[in-house]
């Protein structure tokens, strides 16, 4: 086996990159997914982070595969990754209606007819994980148990509960075998799991051979089956957990955004607030914003004062200017907030709000939601670069 980071002919990287990603709204969004929405100067892209993550573990650039749905996704996909030394013919676009497991076929299918024998990582490209000594160790193990035949899933140990809360788990026993998944467990249940603890985060990568892959479940219709059915054929043969303790951050949600922004170093050390673009923040008469995610794309403008542990978002959606203010707390109804916007081309404001259109057309889609009593005022910008000025305040 390669030493650590040493470029391996074998080891080969499928990243999938054909969700949509709607809970990221309005930074994703119809013509852009969450995969290839810019987290920071430092990351890039998820996409691009993601394919960095494992180059620096060893995988070649020309072995990286990243699989997309659509046309659109392919050019995003080249975008990002072109730069980086992926092979224009490895960004492999699929038919849509595969779903996850599906997908990962794909891709093994894709890999093994270039090198029967590949080792494959299989890894979402919405993650952000620190690749440090603890992720490298955990990927070489998993890199190993695959080259015997095994096959591997990698997992990350966590020690808060309202995280482990939030996340789906793997169980396995004392040899190391995955003996269950469990999905979002309850408060009880969490507290019972943490304490046993022989359970771990599924982090969603999974490493095998290819032709160990492929003869495991050869006769299954893998077309859109569900996670959990798909494992349950994998535990049969010899699926087994690996587990690191290295920073793991799913960018589910933009209140998932506040915190991987934090935890890069990019939040004030007073109000822990983390701010990108074009964005005055502050407070008058002692009012400040706190907690909160706060994020100008080009040609806008936000100020915001006195707004607590929320996202506001502003953006353009095909042109059309799109502001969303969120409660961190409500960051899982982004995805109804998307779809709304995608049916009707508007979003809805709640009655505990007021917005005022100030020369501006009343066009915009703008959505207020879990701030009772925000007020966003909305006018056109005086200033070069910005077209829309956005101000929010929540009452003292």
């Amino acid at each position: 086996m390669a030493k650590k980071g040493t470029p391996n002919d074998k080891l080969w990287a499928v990243i999938l990159a054909g969700g949509k990603g709607q809970r990221l709204f309005p930074l994703s969004n119809p013509m852009k997914e969450k995969q290839f929405v810019w987290i920071s100067s430092e990351t890039g892209s998820l996409l691009q982070n993601t394919i960095r993550r494992f180059i620096s573990i060893g995988v070649k650039p020309t072995n990286v595969v990243i699989i997309t749905t659509c046309d659109r996704q392919t050019q995003l996909a080249s975008d990002d990754a072109l730069s980086l030394g992926v092979l224009s013919q490895n960004i492999y676009q699929i038919a849509p209606d595969l779903g996850y497991t599906g997908a990962m076929n794909a891709g093994t299918e894709f890999v093994s007819r270039i090198d029967a024998n590949a080792i494959i990582i299989n890894s979402p490209s919405d993650q952000l994980i620190e690749k440090n000594a603890s992720f490298k160790d955990s990927m070489q193990t998993a890199i190993e148990y695959a080259s015997k035949g095994s096959f591997a899933n990698v997992g990350v140990r966590i020690t808060d509960l309202v995280t482990y809360m939030g996340t789906g788990h793997m169980q396995y026993d004392k040899e190391g075998r995955i003996t269950k998944f469990i999905e979002k467990p309850d408060r009880e249940l969490a507290d019972k799991l943490m304490r046993e603890g022989n359970t771990a985060c599924n982090t969603g990568i999974n490493v095998w051979r290819a032709d160990r892959f492929l003869d495991a479940v050869k006769g299954e219709n893998l077309k859109d089956m569900p996670t959990d059915k798909f494992m349950e054929i994998l535990m049969r043969k010899d699926l087994r957990a690996v587990v690191g303790t290295f920073p793991w951050y799913d960018c589910g949600t933009l209140s998932s955004l506040h915190d991987v922004g934090m935890a890069m170093g990019k939040g004030t050390p007073d109000h822990h607030n983390v701010t990108y673009g074009n964005v005055k923040k502050g407070g008058t008469q002692g009012t400040y914003c706190h907690e909160s995610y706060i994020r100008a794309e080009s040609g806008h403008r936000i100020e915001a004062y006195n707004i607590p542990e929320a996202a506001v978002i502003a953006n353009f959606i095909n042109g059309k200017p799109a502001f969303v203010a969120c409660a961190k707390s409500e960051s899982q109804r982004m995805r109804e907030v998307a779809e709304e916007f995608e049916r009707t081309g508007t979003l809805k404001v709640g009655p505990e709000n007021e917005v005022l259109l100030t020369d501006v057309s009343d066009e915009c889609a703008i959505a207020v939601i879990g701030l009772p009593g925000a007020k966003v005022v909305v006018t056109k910008g005086k200033t070069p670069g910005v077209k829309y000025n956005w101000l929010i305040t929540m009452p003292n």
